[in-house]
């Protein structure tokens, strides 16, 4: 597993940055709508998040020791959403302080911010399950497979 993460311009491919000799391996990645920095969540359940002109670590999330497994940044650009495979869930503040911390019904797949910042929806198995941002189940809703991935249209009214 690789223990690096490479940022390009999406315009012209060039590479901006690739920071290497990270932690643990790589399993999410996430860039602040601010441009500064690029938040990485680890195969040991951690993350950190890590200036982009520098590429030194600006600041370190503990997690659980289960591997992350998917992770967003709400629009408002101020908390990381990281998920992992015991089903945690953990809001951490960008900007320091307690993670808010609650659990899914099983290993989350993938996470979805809603675009207006009210609502997460984490798959886990053959369910969705919606959580408002402190971490309190809101909706659930059952799916024929397993889900994989998860999207919410722009107006926030499809996911």
């Amino acid at each position: 597993a690789d223990k690096s993460v490479f940022v390009w311009e999406s315009a012209s491919a060039k590479e901006v940055r690739k920071l290497t000799g990270l932690p643990a391996a790589v399993r999410a990645v996430a860039l602040p709508a601010d441009g500064k920095g690029v938040l990485a969540a680890f195969s040991d359940g951690s993350a950190a998040q890590y200036d982009l002109a520098t590429g030194k670590e600006m600041k370190q999330y503990p997690g659980p020791k289960s591997p992350a497994s998917a992770m967003v940044l709400p629009t408002r650009g101020d908390t990381a959403l990281i998920a992992h495979e015991d089903g945690t869930i953990a809001s951490h503040p960008l900007a320091g302080g307690a993670a808010k911390t609650w659990k899914a019904a099983g290993p989350v797949t993938a996470l979805a911010v809603r675009p207006d910042g009210s609502a997460v929806a984490a798959a886990s198995g053959k369910q969705v399950q919606l959580f408002s941002l402190d971490g309190k189940e809101v909706g659930k809703v059952a799916a024929p497979a397993a889900v994989r991935g998860l999207a919410y249209s722009t107006d926030s009214k499809r996911l």
